[in-house]
């Protein structure tokens, strides 16, 4: 288990020292008066200034090696957006310059303990890798990441810790050296590279993969960062759910998608808590925050994958329901939900009741744009509020709604005979 460190000055100062020898010795053979020693320290001159020449070339064409990688490094993950295309493109230039059988691009999650994979290569292989593993559990890596230097692990060492050795074995590598992913100073992951036969991971080699390790470990943060940025963009502080701006994206697609199939359809249910204002007053907003979030989680667990379910604000909620075969469906999933919602929250010794008023409107008849199906979903859903509350109702272009106000103030008493009570 070695240490490298990071090289400082002193391999420049040898240079250095090499090549004012060669001049001394040359200079020394013009002073020497006799033709034979002056050829002799002459030639011996001339052989270290080759020396030095052809051990330059040799730390040139390597760094120009590490210049072209880096560059090819930086292009492509420049291109890269979200953190797991970065890791991937990442863990493939890393494991290309160094020379490696596989890659491994981790990020370490410093409140959970977790290291969590962010890429693989090659891609084929990384079935076997835990999605993620506690750091405690692997001291050389936990190690290699406090300290910030690279540690090389080898199946041949005695010493080597007995996780480390399993999680080599089980990779079928032969060697792992890990480099610190390193960002503004603070470790941010790491770099596990994995030769398969007997390799050396000298110097040179563990400078270039933490030289592009430290460029790429900025990208990936940075790819973090505006995957963050873009999740709250889209979602809601509090539940997590996707916002208004998300769901009316997605209800898009789905009506693109039913203009090109005619036989595809899409719903779109409109959910409004009812009396949820006497929650907050009696219980106050934060455990009202509890209770949203504890609505959101059921509604979100009571959907088929690949449909939405979103908060577009206060106790409203919106469901995206694609591929929707007919009505009777839709209006069973209606009933399904708000029984689901309406399960008692407990709240200490007490139990909360919620109900759900929910209105629907399926394409293509109440609507084929966002607009008509949000305004015509909001308008059921009042409609049913106005019946009683708990009720599910639906939208039908017969129905002669008029305004939000109107429909607050009551609603016609042929309309609400359209509203049913939920199952």
């Amino acid at each position: 288990m070695d240490r490298i460190r990071r090289p400082g000055l002193s391999s420049l100062a040898q240079s250095g020292r090499t090549a004012a020898l060669a001049a001394a010795v040359v200079l020394l053979s013009v002073l020497v008066p006799e033709p034979m020693p002056r050829v002799l320290v002459a030639s011996g001159g001339v052989a270290i200034l080759a020396w030095y020449v052809w051990t330059a070339e040799r730390r040139s064409g390597r760094s120009r090696h590490a210049l072209d990688r880096l560059i090819a490094l930086s292009t492509d993950l420049a291109r890269a957006g979200d953190p797991a295309t970065v890791g991937d493109r990442m863990a493939a230039h890393l494991a290309g310059a160094v020379k490696v059988d596989q890659c491994g691009i981790c990020y370490w999650d410093e409140a959970s303990g977790q290291v969590l994979t962010m890429g693989y290569y090659p891609a084929e292989r990384r079935d076997p890798v835990d999605s993620s593993y506690l750091l405690a559990d692997y001291p050389e890596c936990e190690r290699a990441l406090v300290q910030q230097v690279s540690v090389v692990l080898d199946l041949d060492d005695p010493k080597l810790p007995a996780p480390e050795r399993e999680y080599i074995e089980s990779i079928g590598g032969r060697m792992l050296a890990v480099v610190p992913l390193v960002v503004a100073g603070k470790s941010t992951g790491l770099v596990e590279l994995t030769v398969e036969r007997e390799s050396v991971f000298d110097g040179d080699r563990l400078r270039l993969a933490s030289t592009m390790a430290t460029e790429a470990g900025i990208m990936l943060e940075n790819a973090r960062l505006v995957e963050q940025l873009r999740h709250r963009a889209f979602h809601d502080p509090l539940t997590g759910l996707p916002n208004r701006a998300l769901f009316r994206d997605r209800l898009a697609h789905a009506l693109e998608r039913s203009a090109r199939d005619p036989d595809a359809r899409c719903a779109v249910l409109f959910l409004d808590l009812d009396d949820f204002k006497r929650v907050n007053d009696r219980l106050g907003h934060d455990r009202g925050d509890d209770v949203l979030r504890t609505i959101a989680e059921r509604l979100g667990a009571g959907l088929r994958q690949g449909d939405t379910a979103a908060r577009l604000g206060g106790d409203e909620f919106t469901v995206l329901l694609e591929d929707a075969l007919d009505l009777d469906e839709v209006r069973a999933t209606a009933d399904r939900l708000a029984l689901r919602l309406g399960r008692p929250i407990r709240d200490g010794d007490e139990e909360i009741v919620i109900g759900v008023s929910t209105g629907i409107a399926l394409s293509p008849e109440a609507g084929t744009t966002v607009d008509d199906l949000l305004t015509n979903s909001d308008a059921a859903m009042y409609l049913a509020k106005a019946a009683g509350k708990g009720r599910v109702a639906v939208y039908e272009p017969t129905m002669r709604i008029g305004t939000a106000e109107q429909q607050r103030a009551g609603v016609p008493e042929g309309l609400v005979r359209r509203a049913r009570r939920g199952a």
